[in-house]
């Protein structure tokens, strides 16, 4: 097993062992691809804070990336490290 596929193995079961918010906003990530928090908010109907407290979570797991919003540098986008989720 490659060294990739055992980090992809690891986050995934970081993920299935987070909240439920946590696994909501990286299904969402998946799915729809880069969101700010507050697009996460919006798609999920979780409040900030708890979608703030999640993807600090999927960071830390290294299944999510946290860059610079190219539209406001002022926020933060995430999305997934890997397409296949």
């Amino acid at each position: 097993m490659t060294a990739e596929l055992t980090e992809t193995a690891t986050g995934r079961d970081c993920v299935a062992e987070s909240t439920a918010s946590a696994k909501l906003c990286y299904t969402v990530l998946c799915h729809e691809g880069s969101h700010t928090q507050s697009a996460l908010a919006a798609e999920t109907g979780l409040d900030r804070k708890t979608v703030q407290r999640a993807v600090s979570l999927l960071v830390d797991c290294g299944v999510v990336r946290e860059t610079v919003d190219p539209t406001d540098a002022r926020q933060k986008c995430y999305r997934p490290i890997t397409d296949r989720c």
